[in-house]
């Protein structure tokens, strides 16, 4: 087997899609330094941040049929993924608390979040990668549904549960309707990672290309949670 190979559909999806995606993500996060450095605009440009290392990872092991190096870099690749959505939940918060968020908070918060992940992630028996899989990410059920669960449960509830409290404190429509953006985005955005680690653990071959196509609809949720967070600063 040789060490580099790329066939059509991983072309489609890894290097076009992932391309436009990071150069769109990039662009949010020269956006969001322009309009300023402080603590919410750097919890914004973390949380694009993450999703282009994310992004570069994935065209990086694309090819690379070593499985070693793949089951390192996808491990990786998926840490940034979930611990980049941890930021929207800081941003959150930082609204909710009408900027009293303590630093220290967010550092315990941001380890603990962390240790979740890597717990997961990293045990070589969690995910299988090898030809067996046609190179495909395999998870176990339980760790599936655990990692499932605790992004769930540590990010997406409470995202969406204060951002619901938040959207409600606010008087102006426009902001309303502005901030009605990002949680949109951030539910699009969770649905998305949890479609494209379901569909690859199928190890169908129709339904992984079926996704590749529709994968390109992330670049509307990272449009919705730029515009909906830079509103409301």
């Amino acid at each position: 087997m040789p060490l580099f190979q790329v066939d059509i559909s991983r072309i489609l999806f890894v290097y076009i899609v992932g391309l436009t995606l990071v150069f769109v993500s990039t662009n949010l996060i020269y956006k969001t330094l322009k309009k300023g450095k402080n603590k919410p605009y750097l919890m914004i440009c973390g949380f694009f941040i993450s999703f282009d290392i994310s992004i570069s990872l994935n065209m990086i092991y694309a090819p690379i049929f070593l499985t070693d190096i793949r089951n390192v870099l996808y491990r990786v690749n998926i840490f940034f993924l979930f611990f980049g959505l941890f930021f929207t939940l800081l941003f959150t918060f930082y609204l909710y608390k009408e900027n009293k968020m303590k630093n220290q908070y967010l550092i315990i918060f941001s380890v603990l979040y962390s240790i979740f992940l890597i717990l997961l992630l990293y045990h070589p028996e969690n995910i299988t990668i090898s030809v067996s899989t046609n190179w495909n990410p395999i998870w176990k059920l339980n760790i599936l549904i655990s990692i499932i669960l605790i992004s769930l449960g540590c990010c997406f509830i409470p995202t969406i549960a204060v951002s619901i409290i938040i959207y409600r404190k606010f008087r102006l429509k426009i902001l309303k309707k502005k901030f009605k953006y990002f949680i949109i985005g951030i539910i699009g955005a969770y649905m998305t990672l949890y479609g494209a680690i379901i569909a690859y653990s199928t190890n169908n071959s129709t339904i992984i290309l079926i996704f590749s196509f529709t994968s390109i609809v992330n670049i509307v949720w990272a449009l919705f949670i730029y515009y909906g967070m830079t509103s409301n600063l």
